[in-house]
């Protein structure tokens, strides 16, 4: 039989034992809720952290709102436009831009320019010029085949279109030689990397083909009066090739990859490809590379055309179904153009030919600006003078580009 003091020792070690129990399940418990609220605390930062990586993934592709509207050809706006016109032109010079190979760009006229935008409220076509305007050491780079050096060309549009006596004539590069499209695509580089993420800087134009004027598929084959030599004879002397002017078409676009953020124009026209003693007009390739600036640069590529009026056939209204037709080929060749540009959709800028142009063709910008927007486009560039109340058929009130803006800016590609 168990003495007293034996009970005392067991009730002792029962007490003491179920002590021990009770912390241990208390310690168990609180290292449980330890591990608990640390995998909540992990999976919140890491829920927020996905969160803020999907935030910054969608943000870094949004593209900025497109320029619409009545666009001034320059930077230099009538000051009583002001609040009316929506935006301007901006040429600059490759040549301004990076005088020397390697050499820091001078962006200086580009800065000036967003200076005034900001103040007056207003947005940026960066249309960096090459072609006659590329600098020296691009006109100098060296070249697989062909005379060494840049090539003259000229273009006699006015002589052409309204009987004038001027003859643009510029040393252009060799644009078709891969070396050319090399610095071309770095020249883009570095301007993306300093505008791209600029609000007034709205639109770049592609141009890395461009010859005399922003018209990177025109290569005035038929002008013959350029001297002592045609412009054809000059080409075949600098070793012109129709795969390289291939190539080169194709790089211009895809050296725009690089702005992500801002829309890249391009001035289509009817192609003059090389055919080794000259050119032939091929529209397939101008409407094939419409195809290709969309499937490369989505909505940010800008189809465009520089040459709106000068020739009064070529507005013709024709639908998308028309394209599929028998006798399509037969239309001219600007109609079927504008055609593909409009069955393409937003987003879509044209610009004017000159009064004199438009005098010739018996237009108007009061019948000529209802046909852009009718094609769809949401900015449209008039030409100089259209602020002259003494120029009748040109002339637009303020009160008429306010009116005009709000038409082309329904057409405009809807914002993200």
């Amino acid at each position: 039989m168990a003495t007293r003091s034996n009970r005392r020792n067991e009730i002792g070690f029962g007490v003491v034992e179920a002590l021990i129990i009770v912390v241990v399940l208390v310690l168990i418990g609180l290292i449980g809720w330890y591990l608990y609220k640390h995998h909540q605390k992990t999976s919140h930062s890491s829920s927020s952290s996905s969160a803020s990586s999907s935030s910054k993934a969608s943000t870094s592709d949004i593209i900025k709102p497109q320029l619409s509207g009545i666009i001034n050809q320059n930077g230099s706006i009538p000051s009583n436009y002001l609040g009316a016109v929506n935006g301007f032109d901006l040429a600059v010079k490759w040549s301004s831009l990076q005088p020397n190979s390697g050499s820091e760009l001078d962006t200086s006229t580009i800065d000036a320019a967003i200076s005034t935008a900001q103040t007056n409220h207003l947005h940026i076509f960066l249309n960096v010029e090459s072609g006659q305007e590329a600098p020296k050491w691009v006109e100098n780079l060296a070249v697989t085949n062909g005379r060494q050096g840049p090539l003259q060309i000229c273009d006699n549009h006015d002589a052409r279109s309204t009987g004038g006596t001027k003859n643009h004539c510029g040393l252009v590069p060799h644009f078709w030689e891969s070396d050319y499209q090399q610095a071309y695509k770095n020249l883009m580089q570095q301007l993306a990397v300093k505008y791209d993420q600029n609000p007034y800087i709205s639109e770049v134009g592609i141009a890395g083909c461009m010859t005399v004027f922003n018209e990177p598929f025109v290569r005035q084959g038929n002008d013959t009066s350029n001297t002592p030599y045609t412009n054809v004879q000059n080409y075949a002397m600098a070793g012109m090739t129709t795969s390289g002017d291939d190539a080169c078409e194709h790089a211009q676009i895809d050296a725009m990859k690089v702005w992500t953020h801002t829309d890249a124009y391009l001035s289509f026209n009817a192609y003059e490809q090389w055919n080794g003693n000259g050119f032939t007009i091929n529209e397939d390739y101008t409407e094939s590379m419409i195809k290709y600036c969309r499937d490369t640069l989505g909505e940010r590529c800008v189809l465009g055309n520089e040459s709106v009026g000068n020739n009064k056939p070529a507005l013709s209204v024709y639908s998308c179904s028309d394209m599929n037709g028998a006798n399509w080929s037969k239309v001219i060749t600007m109609a079927r153009m504008y055609t593909a540009i409009k069955c393409a959709g937003p987003p879509i800028q044209l610009r004017s030919s000159t009064p004199a142009e438009l005098t010739k063709e018996g237009l108007t910008l009061a019948n000529t600006i209802p046909w852009v927007i009718s094609e769809g486009a949401a900015g449209f560039e008039p030409p100089s003078g259209y602020n002259n109340s003494t120029m009748p058929g040109i002339y637009l009130s303020t009160a008429q580009v306010k009116t005009y803006n709000v038409a082309l800016a329904a057409n405009a590609r809807p914002s993200q």
